[in-house]
């Protein structure tokens, strides 16, 4: 998990306190249960690591949610993806997140729109004020690999830090890319 020894030691001589994100961190990583880790009660160890994934992604999927979702007709869908490209438009999200100073670190997975990332993306971005915070990347594609969309994310978030270690993978790989992700999480 990469927790240096003197965040650990600060922990347990109680100069810092535990935030969520630490045990959430913890409990995905370990399979522990939160509830014990904060109370000492119940089981010690949660559900396996695929439903506690699917929580976190549940939890964590409406971050970005535009006001006029995309069209599910594929042409339409590419041509409003392109109209947005082209113009730079900013798509209108649901929501600011609220609580998003409560995070040090955020994992952004996006798909690759037009060698870049998507727009509603950008919005989000600009919406957000992450600076300070560790970002976490990683992109599915087609043909285009990554090509600008780092870059272009660095640009919209100067005073971030962006991994280097991006994790992507080409569309038709996706089905089968669970032992490539662990492997990437691990390195992390």
């Amino acid at each position: 998990m990469k927790i240096s020894r003197s965040m650990i030691s600060s922990i347990e001589e109680g100069k810092r306190e535990v935030k969520d994100r630490l045990i959430s961190l913890v409990c995905f990583v370990f399979g522990a249960n939160e509830h014990w880790i904060k109370t000492g009660k119940g089981t010690m160890f949660d559900t396996p690591k695929n439903e506690r994934l699917e929580r976190i992604i549940y939890k964590f999927k409406n971050w970005i949610k535009e006001t006029y979702p995309y069209s599910s007709d594929y042409n339409k869908f590419l041509d409003r993806a392109a109209e947005e490209k082209a113009k730079n438009t900013r798509p209108e999200l649901t929501g600011l997140v609220k609580n998003i100073d409560a995070y040090d670190v955020l994992f952004l997975g996006y798909p690759n729109w037009w060698y870049s990332a998507p727009m509603a993306l950008f919005s989000f971005l600009e919406q957000h004020d992450l600076s300070g915070k560790t970002v976490i990347l990683f992109c599915t594609h087609g043909t285009g690999g990554l090509a600008r969309s780092v870059r272009d994310i660095n640009a919209a978030i100067p005073n971030s830090t962006i991994i280097e270690n991006v994790f992507d993978v080409f569309r038709d790989d996706v089905a089968s890319a669970q032992p490539n992700v662990k492997k990437w999480l691990t390195n992390l």
